[in-house]
């Protein structure tokens, strides 16, 4: 199998000037960072709706003859014209009402959460956002882009009043030319509408520009917008053979001949290691007809190559120098990685000719608090999390990744498999990119593979997640339709469909991809392996058990419908929907099918929407913790003839929402670590009130068998059998003091655990990630607040009211606590505990450094204090 090779970065030095990224050389293109002072409206100015609603945008979202269009898929644009229509977008308008904001930006989370019945997320919503752009005589020269790596949804553009274009799709990233429009030595004003579709589907719909935005300057002559190609046809341990395919664009009437070199470097962090060239090529000729964009090939030999491996992601940098008449006009760095990839039928994932079981999780678009901008501190972060829980790859459930999440996974070593969509024509509900797609689906494959190809992190193009075409005629030519597109743009990758159907399996659908995902089908995996003997498989969604931190309900049921109360789900991880399993299941499932490649737990955190098993109104009583909640669902229910649920997040997690591990990511790093000593001991043992009552104790341990200690006396040893890493005691009778756990391996001392009965809540504690901030505007830390008694434990149960405040260049970003029912806005500067924990984000200010001073209190607790540094 071919092996691609991988990430794009058409830059050179990387400063920060004036609170914006700057990357920078003399004769290189210039990408500005213009995330900074935007002004925001919400809403369409008076009259004009009926022109710019999203079915009348439609017209207007196919940029005329956009390099992303098949010949046949081009549209050109009305004869109506939105040119000076719109007051929003003119030039003089005043907009000093506006409300001053920073991007990425999700105003959906400043709307509240309406319970729906089908997805508690916020009503559609149209926003705009306008930014004075001031450009020197000295550019007029040059070609400028601007570049959107997504807004959510229909992103339509104007400069000076003049409509540019836009697109469709808010998950794709888009290049849109301003340069007939720009006014050199005056002011320019860029306007951005945008609006999310009405389409309550299972998942939160954001709405905004929720990713960077970039102000690109070229000279007339340069590589062409992702216009590298880096493969690697040739792997081995001692030797790798690179192929560059670079396109060269000629935005001039006239032919331009040039010659192009491309030199080879180690990669460190963001830019070129200061080395030696490792390789390089001989001088490529291209002659390029005017308005014309033609592509040269290199090949190169690299010696001994430190191959790209989660344990070691070795990375390099290929610096591709265009001479124009004996002058330098454009320097493009491409960062790739040098190993091979291989979906097998028999035997998994191979990657550099190796088995590797991939250990993934799905993850969703939102960051929680956050909503759904894109946020690097905040992808690190949960990425960091997910390593020390031994996850090795991610699947981006229903869209594509951003560039910052594809940047990390390939500097920090995690496998990648990027979703399309999870809508083709037919839509869920409502209008949604469904209406949308047959127009745009070729552009958008080709936008999203041509952004991505060059990352050695990604392993696999997914084309499909669920959609509602698997299961009828028509989805089997659309599916091989797409398929063929993205062999075009990629010939080293495999192309995968993820379903959630076991008819999909075997109705055809499955042969139109090389790799097929089986979403919730674990009792599908040998019936598909036999009937599919030539279609490797894999667990594209495992699992979906669900969860509620630190609830756990009595008596412990076997059921997997069971261990709900009070709109929360029992935290024995022994609960799921009829469609999905227990990780036990999984695991056991998983050890019976070598073949399978491994598995995408569903889901790596709780994210916004989707609140099964409380996505939909209750039509009957269910039970409660508290009289007062079940004397007001009563009410409700004879009232209604219904129970609207509370819950705006899901509780599929094994990280909550707020970021905070639920007792399953010790069950997976028992499984996805077996060679790391850890014992984890559920539940929390402060039961007042339950003395002498039956309270089942399980441990997860990466061990061979644990005993049992409640206050020194030993419970019994238990041993794991097969590939079950869950110990049980099910008939220990609970009294306070402390529970203990000694785990063993192979006859020796492994790993221990143990909790112990918490007092009353006396003081808070914090916790921050890291304590230092970059002063950028972007960065941020994330500040744990543990409310614990006089001996320092967590109080489970404790909700008290936490305040925070801060002193210095930072401010309070968002606010939560990982409940799922919790209907507190994120973007304050207090919330409640929830058993014993909350989260406040920090970020800091742009420019401005010192010291961060953060306070926090809660009534009748002794308060705490951290300092952090921005610099």
């Amino acid at each position: 199998m071919e092996a691609p090779g991988f990430c794009r970065l058409p830059s050179k030095l990387v400063l920060i000037f004036c609170g914006a990224l700057l990357f920078q050389s003399a004769h290189a293109e210039e990408r500005t960072l213009l995330n900074i002072d935007w002004r925001f409206q919400k809403d369409d100015p008076a009259g004009v709706g009926d022109q710019l609603g999203y079915k009348k945008m439609k017209d207007y979202l196919l940029p005329s003859g956009n390099s992303m269009a098949a010949p046949d898929n081009q549209k050109q644009l009305p004869e109506r014209s939105l040119d000076d229509k719109v007051s929003y977008a003119a030039v003089n308008y005043d907009d000093k009402e506006w409300r001053a904001i920073n991007l990425p930006h999700d105003f959906g989370l400043e709307e509240t959460f309406v319970p729906t019945g089908t997805n508690p997320s916020p009503p559609s919503g149209i926003g705009w956002y306008r930014k004075q752009l001031d450009f020197s005589p000295a550019d007029s020269d040059k070609r400028i882009y601007l570049d959107m790596d997504g807004a959510s949804s229909c992103p339509a553009v104007w400069l000076n009043g003049k409509y540019v274009g836009g697109w469709a799709y808010g998950y794709t990233s888009f290049r849109l030319d301003l340069t007939k429009h720009i006014q050199f030595g005056r002011k320019n004003i860029l306007t951005i509408r945008v609006e999310n579709l009405p389409d309550p589907r299972l998942w939160y719909t954001e709405v905004g520009i929720l990713r960077n935005v970039w102000l690109v300057k070229t000279a007339p002559v340069h590589v062409a917008h992702w216009g590298t190609t880096v493969i690697t046809p040739e792997v081995h341990e001692t030797t790798a053979t690179i192929e560059i395919k670079t396109r060269v664009e000629n935005n001039v009437p006239k032919e331009s001949k040039v010659t192009f070199i491309t030199e080879i470097y180690a990669h460190n962090g963001q830019q070129v290691d200061a080395k030696p060239i490792l390789s390089s090529s001989a001088p490529v000729a291209l002659t390029i007809p005017g308005q014309q964009t033609v592509e040269g090939t290199e090949t190169f030999t690299l010696g001994n190559p430190k191959l790209w491996t989660p344990d070691s992601p070795n990375l390099y940098t290929a610096v591709t120098t265009i001479n124009e008449n004996g002058k330098v006009v454009d320097r493009y760095e491409t960062v790739f990685g040098v190993r091979s990839t291989l979906f097998t039928v028999s035997d998994g994932f191979y990657l550099n000719d190796k088995r590797v079981q991939l250990k993934g999780v799905n993850l969703h678009r939102d960051l929680g608090a956050l909503g759904s901008i894109v946020n690097t501190s905040a992808l690190r972060y949960r990425l960091e999390l997910l390593k020390t829980m031994g996850c090795n790859a991610i699947r981006t459930y229903g869209a594509p990744a951003s560039p910052e999440l594809l940047d990390l996974c390939d500097r920090m070593g995690f496998l990648l498999i990027s979703d399309f969509s999870d809508i083709w024509i037919k839509g869920r509900k409502f209008d949604s990119y469904g209406s949308f797609f047959n127009d745009w689906y070729d552009k958008d494959l080709r936008a999203w593979m041509r952004r991505d190809r060059n990352h050695p992190s990604l392993i696999a193009w997914n084309i499909a997640a669920n959609v509602g075409e698997q299961l009828t005629p028509d989805g089997i030519p659309f599916a091989e339709k797409m398929a063929a597109i993205v062999r075009v743009e990629d010939s080293t990758r495999q192309v995968m469909l993820a379903s959630r159907e076991a008819k999909a399996c075997y109705n055809g659908m499955e042969k139109t991809v090389d790799v097929f995902g089986l979403d919730f089908l674990t009792g599908e995996y040998k019936k598909f392996h036999e009937t599919n003997p030539d279609i490797p498989v894999l667990a594209s969604s495992s699992a979906g058990t669900y969860s509620s931190r630190g609830e756990y309900m009595f008596p412990v049921s076997e059921g997997k419908d069971y261990g709900r109360i009070s709109f929360q789900v029992s935290s024995y991880d022994l609960y799921a929907p009829n469609f999905g399993r227990t990780p036990d299941a999984e695991f056991n499932a998983l050890g019976q099918s070598p073949f399978v490649a491994g598995e995408f737990v569903f889901a790596g955190f709780d994210f916004l929407g989707d609140a099964t098993p409380y996505k939909d109104e209750l039509r009957s009583l269910i039970d409660f913790y508290r009289e007062e909640e079940r004397a007001a669902a009563e009410k409700e229910l004879a009232e209604t003839k219904r129970i609207k649920c509370p819950s705006r997040s899901s509780y599929y997690g094994i990280f909550d929402l707020a970021g905070f591990p639920k007792d399953r990511y010790y069950l997976y790093q028992a499984y996805w670590r077996p060679d790391f000593p850890m014992a984890h001991l559920l539940p929390h043992w402060t039961w007042p009130g339950r003395e002498g009552e039956a309270t089942p104790v399980h441990v997860y341990t990466s061990g061979d068998e644990a005993e049992l200690y409640l206050n020194g006396q030993s419970l019994g040893k238990r041993q794991l059998t097969g590939n079950a890493h869950r110990l049980r005691w099910d008939d220990v009778k609970y009294e306070p003091g402390e529970l203990k756990v000694v785990a063993y391996k192979n006859g020796e001392k492994w790993a221990e655990d143990s909790v112990s009965t918490a007092g009353s809540a006396a003081k808070l504690e914090l916790y921050v990630d890291r304590k230092s901030l970059k002063a950028n505007g972007q960065d941020l830390v994330f500040v744990t607040v543990k409310v614990v008694d006089d001996q320092g434990r967590v109080v489970p149960g404790a909700n008290s009211k936490i305040k925070f405040e801060i002193n210095g260049p930072g401010r309070i970003l968002a606010t939560d606590n990982g409940d799922a029912t919790n209907r507190e806005s994120f973007l304050t500067n207090e919330c409640h505990a929830y058993n014993g924990l909350a989260l406040a984000i920090i970020g800091a200010e742009n420019i401005k450094k010192g010291n961060i001073l953060l306070v926090v209190q809660a009534e009748g607790l002794a308060p705490a204090r951290i300092e952090m540094k921005s610099e």
